[in-house]
């Protein structure tokens, strides 16, 4: 039997009959947009995005490294999956052992 949560951790959008999402106003507010500002989606994993306000510039803390990092290799590419692999097998069996 699966099991479908539905995630709702703060205020909800709907999307209208012309496909469009009216912003609770509370969003609007803590993001300083209104009508005719534009948002920018960045699609992050599988059925999530994120939006950004599309007309005030990203802050930068965090994306540009303040050094530069070495090369990896393939290997330790493959290294670090398999890893990530098992640590997401080993988790989704911790929650089935839950259920």
């Amino acid at each position: 039997m699966a099991f479908h949560c539905v995630r709702s951790i703060g205020p909800v959008a709907t999307i209208g009959e012309g496909l469009q999402i009216t912003l609770p106003q509370g969003v609007l507010d803590a993001l300083r947009i209104g009508p005719g500002d534009q948002v920018e989606f960045f699609h992050v994993a599988p059925d999530e995005f994120l939006f950004y306000v599309a007309t005030r510039p990203l802050p930068i803390a965090g994306i540009v490294p303040t050094r530069v990092r070495r090369p990896v290799t393939i290997d330790e590419m493959n290294h670090t999956f398999a890893s990530m692999e098992r640590q997401r097998r080993k988790s989704a069996k911790r929650k089935e052992k839950r259920k």
